[in-house]
């Protein structure tokens, strides 16, 4: 696993067959996408209406974010369902998380 940036995406989609991944909200990817991007979310709104979703929602609306997710329990079987197991893949995101260390984060940046 390493990180590319999208140039090099670019290239291994269009040279050597790689499919990429495009975890974001629906919405986004259908404002845009990189031609032959595959769509699968890994995080969904927040779905059910128990008290614990209750409050997560209020959680999230206290920092102003209205629309609170969730990880999607669907992401691995919905991948497993659109791709062949044989594909190499190129994970695309929108808050641009990276592999690369640094001082302040040696693990790099989480993309989420």
């Amino acid at each position: 696993v390493r990180s590319v940036d999208v140039k090099e995406a670019l290239r291994l989609q269009n040279e050597n067959n790689f499919v990429i991944l495009d975890v974001r909200p629906e919405a986004e990817f259908k404002q845009a996408h990189p031609p032959g991007a595959v769509n699968v979310q890994i995080y969904r709104l927040i779905k059910e209406w128990t008290a614990w979703d209750i409050a997560r929602r209020a959680a999230f609306a206290f920092f102003g974010i209205f629309a609170g997710t969730e990880e999607n329990p669907e992401f691995i079987k919905s991948v497993e369902e659109k791709l062949d197991k044989d594909s190499k893949i190129i994970v695309a995101c929108s808050a641009g998380g990276t592999m690369k260390p640094t001082q302040n984060l040696p693990d790099g940046k989480q993309s989420r």
